[in-house]
């Protein structure tokens, strides 16, 4: 057991420290905020294709070092730079990357969508739909009310 939780912490710290130096650059022009919220300050405005160094992360969001400054940024704006690339970041940011930006849905993980066969996975997802009605009362209980919601890309 010791062996194991030693492995997971070695493990951690090593991740942490490649994703510290990890380079890449961004999709599309993006606002360099101050801090992790969408509310918060906007610092500079990234160009589309603007090289930055990614520092940490939190959530969704990667704090970066760019030449505009140090700020955060929602990693769906990010793109790493292949490793064989990275020597020759300087002059151009045109890399064909090989990440895919993925979501989980929680309650499901791979061993459960591998093990539990055809249409298991979306039987359990089926468990919490609620008709509209019921959402509806939910809402009337609570005193809640509807709203519009910008969309946040």
């Amino acid at each position: 057991m010791k062996i194991k939780s030693l492995m997971v912490v070695l493990t951690f710290f090593l991740s942490t420290q490649l994703f510290a130096s990890q380079l890449a650059y961004t999709v599309r022009s993006v606002p360099l905020l101050q801090s992790p919220s969408t509310t918060s300050t906007i610092i500079a405005q990234l160009d589309k294709e603007s090289t930055l160094r990614l520092l940490k992360r939190r959530g969704g969001w990667y704090q970066i070092r760019s030449d505009v400054g140090e700020g955060w940024i929602k990693m769906i704006s990010v793109r790493f730079v292949p490793k064989a690339n990275q020597q020759t970041a300087v002059g151009s940011v045109k890399y064909q990357s090989s990440t895919t930006l993925t979501t989980g849905v929680r309650g499901l993980d791979e061993v459960g969508m591998v093990s539990g066969g055809t249409g298991v996975p979306l039987k359990q997802l089926e468990k919490y739909v609620v008709s509209k009605e019921s959402a509806a009362s939910f809402a009337k209980e609570g005193n809640l009310s509807s709203r519009e919601v910008d969309y946040v890309y």
